[in-house]
C-alpha cells in the first residue's frame, strides 16, 4: 500500500498531451490567454512562426532568452492539493486502522483513479532582426494516469497498480522573413523544421510501473529504438492594415509540406484587429496605454470538419502601466489573463479550457499556464 501511495505522489511531477497541427505553433501564455487569437497582434519573434506576414508590423530588435512556458491541468492541481491536505494519513497510513485505510484508498480511487494528469512545457529562444526572425522552440506534451484497484482486501489482494503514460515532444526551428509592399500591404514567409519524438506503443501509452519500464521510455519504444519524425512546413501570411486602428490579415499553414504521410493538408486561417484607442490622435493616454482586439477564424476551408463556432477565437489585452489584463473565448470557452513586462523581466499567467487529445479520445480540460523570460 506504501507503493501505491508513492505512485500516487509521482504523479503530480507528470506532464500533458494537446492537440496540435503536425507542425505545432506554439502558443504563448498571451496567446491563450486571449482566447488563441494571435494571428495579427503576436508578439515580435513569435509573429515568425504565427503569421509571418505580421513580422513587418512588429520589426525593431528583440531577443527572447529564453521564454520558458510551463502548464498544468485541473486534475494535477487538485491531485497536489488533496496529498497537502492529507499528508498525516499518508505519513501514517499503515498505522491506521484497517477500516480507515480502506475508506481512505476507496477515497482516493474516487477521486483520482483513471484521470489523466498533465504538464505541458514550451521553452523558447528567438531574435528578431527588423523584419526577420529566428526562434527555435519546444512543444512537450505528455500525461500519466493511475489505473488501479485501490480497495485493500486482506484475503484476496488486488492487482498491483499500473501508471500508464504517453508524450509527445516536438522541437521545432524556425525562420521567418516579413515584407512590406506599399504603406499597407504586408507579406511574410515562414519555414517550420520538426523534429517529434512520441510515445511508442500500439495503445498509445506505455506502462511505467513495471520493473522493465523506466521514465524514460515514455518517450520512444520500450526497447530503447526512439520512434522519430521529421518534416518541415512552409508557411505564407499577409495583412492589410488601412491605419494603426484596423488590420485584416491571415496565414496559410504548410502550404508546402514534407509531412503528408501524417495525414496534413494546408491550413487557412484568417482574423482582424482593432485598436480603438489608435483613432484618439493627440489625447494622453493615462491609465490605459492601449487596447487591442482581435478575432481568428481557424481552418477557413474547414480541413478538419469542425462547425465554424468551434473555429471562432476572440480576444481583447489591455495594457496599463507595467501591467496587461488579457481575456478570450476559444471554442466558446472562456480564458484569462496577466502579464507584467518590467525592464528585461516578461512573466505572464493564463487560465483556459482546451481540447486534449489522450488515448481514450478528445476531451476539454482547464490548463494553468505561467510563463518566465528575458525578452526586449
Amino acid at each position: 500500500m506504501a507503493a501505491v501511495c508513492v505512485l500516487i505522489v509521482g504523479l503530480s511531477a507528470a506532464p500533458q498531451a494537446d492537440g496540435q497541427s503536425t507542425i505545432p505553433v506554439r502558443y504563448s501564455t498571451r496567446a491563450i490567454a486571449m482566447g488563441g487569437a494571435n494571428l495579427l497582434s503576436a508578439n515580435p519573434i513569435e509573429a515568425g512562426y504565427f503569421n509571418p506576414g505580421a513580422l513587418s508590423l512588429t520589426g525593431g530588435f528583440h531577443l527572447y532568452v529564453p521564454m520558458v512556458q510551463v502548464s498544468a491541468n485541473r486534475t494535477l492541481l487538485d491531485m497536489v492539493d488533496y496529498i497537502d491536505e492529507n499528508e498525516n494519513r499518508f505519513d501514517n497510513f499503515d498505522t491506521l486502522p484497517l477500516t480507515q485505510q480502506i475508506a481512505f484508498v476507496n477515497e482516493i480511487n474516487n477521486e483520482f483513479n483513471r484521470q489523466w494528469v498533465a504538464v505541458n512545457v514550451d521553452p523558447m529562444v528567438g531574435l528578431q532582426m527588423g523584419s526577420f526572425a529566428l526562434s527555435a522552440y519546444s512543444v512537450t506534451r505528455a500525461n500519466l494516469r493511475l489505473v488501479a484497484d485501490l480497495a485493500p482486501i486482506p484475503t484476496d489482494p488486488p492487482p498491483d497498480p499500473e501508471i500508464q503514460g504517453y508524450a509527445i515532444n516536438d522541437i521545432v526551428l524556425n525562420a521567418g522573413l516579413g515584407l512590406q509592399f506599399g504603406p499597407f500591404l504586408h507579406g511574410g514567409v515562414g519555414v517550420r523544421y520538426l523534429n517529434r519524438r512520441v510515445t511508442d506503443d500500439p495503445n498509445g501509452y506505455v506502462v511505467l510501473s513495471s520493473d522493465e519500464t523506466e521514465f524514460s521510455d515514455l518517450l520512444g519504444g520500450v526497447d530503447g529504438e526512439d520512434q522519430t519524425i521529421n518534416g518541415f512546413a512552409v508557411d505564407v501570411g499577409g495583412a492589410l492594415t488601412l491605419s494603426k486602428a484596423f488590420a485584416v490579415g491571415g496565414v496559410i499553414r504548410g502550404i508546402v509540406s514534407s509531412m503528408e504521410d501524417e495525414d496534413w493538408e494546408p491550413e487557412i486561417s484568417g482574423g482582424v484587429m482593432i485598436r480603438p484607442l489608435e483613432v484618439l490622435m493627440g489625447i494622453p493616454k493615462i491609465l490605459i496605454r492601449d487596447l487591442t482586439l482581435e478575432a481568428n477564424i481557424s481552418d477557413l476551408t474547414n480541413v478538419r470538419g469542425e462547425e465554424y463556432k468551434d473555429k471562432l477565437q476572440i480576444g481583447a489585452e489591455v495594457k496599463i502601466p507595467l501591467f496587461s489584463l488579457r481575456a478570450g473565448l476559444n471554442r466558446g470557452k472562456l480564458s484569462y489573463g496577466a502579464g507584467l513586462h518590467l525592464l528585461i523581466i516578461d512573466v505572464a499567467a493564463a487560465v483556459a479550457t482546451v481540447p486534449v487529445i489522450t488515448p481514450t479520445g478528445i476531451v476539454d480540460d482547464e490548463i494553468f499556464v505561467v510563463s518566465v523570460g528575458l525578452g526586449w
